[in-house]
């Protein structure tokens, strides 16, 4: 569980449990319906049942599964840029105070330009 969806592990893996224990509850209410008399013929069709079962639901993961994160559990990316933290002068050493607009620039801190 942890392979395809990293961030919902728990939700996943409660779920699959959920689907585990309706199996339990409902396969002695099948094997019941097919064992009436409790024949050794009976008992034999009840396991080549189970068997199959579990034959196809491992035989359909085998082929249609995967361990790749899905695209539903992948984390949000960043945003890539933020134009606001972009020194407008072109200067490497500029910082812009996003909330109030003032721009102080280490090359010339005697000059603080207010940008409205």
């Amino acid at each position: 569980m942890v392979c395809i969806a990293p961030r919902y592990t728990s939700s996943v893996a409660s779920f699959c449990r959920l689907l585990g224990q309706i199996a339990a509850v409902a396969s002695p209410y099948m094997i019941g319906y097919i064992v009436q008399k409790g024949t050794k013929e009976e008992w034999q069709i009840a396991f080549y049942v189970m068997t199959v079962v579990l034959f196809v639901c491992g035989a359909a993961f085998q082929f249609f599964g995967s361990v790749t994160v899905q695209e539903w559990a992948k984390a949000p990316s960043p945003p890539t840029s933020d134009s606001r933290l972009q020194p407008s002068n072109g200067s490497a050493n500029a910082m812009l105070l996003p909330e109030s607009g003032i721009k102080i620039n280490d090359s010339e801190k005697s000059d603080i330009k207010i940008e409205n």
